[in-house]
């Protein structure tokens, strides 16, 4: 990852850390969602994936969750959640 990617994973490691934390579900973030943060970065690598996107999905795909404790459908509000969050980035579309 270049200087830039390593910088908007850092704000959004902190937006998913503070938002678990506001809502007291610090657990989740340490316990859940660092432990998948972790395997994602290692199955990028061993499938030659993208690990900027792998590592952002990685992070954000139990924020709708942590925030509602909805778990019907929250992979797809969390990633609708994403996408407001990544378009202050002006990233390229893959």
């Amino acid at each position: 990852m270049n200087k830039t990617e390593k910088k908007i994973i850092q704000e959004i490691h902190d937006y998913v850390d503070k938002q678990a934390d506001s809502l007291e579900k610090q657990d989740i973030f340490v316990s859940h969602i660092l432990n998948v943060v972790r395997n994602a970065k290692i199955l990028a690598k061993h499938y030659d994936a993208d690990e900027f996107v792998v590592t952002i999905a990685a992070y954000s795909h139990d924020i709708y969750y942590i925030q509602t404790e909805i778990h019907h459908k929250h992979h797809i509000k969390g990633a609708e959640q994403s996408l407001v969050i990544l378009n202050k980035y002006n990233l390229p579309k893959k």
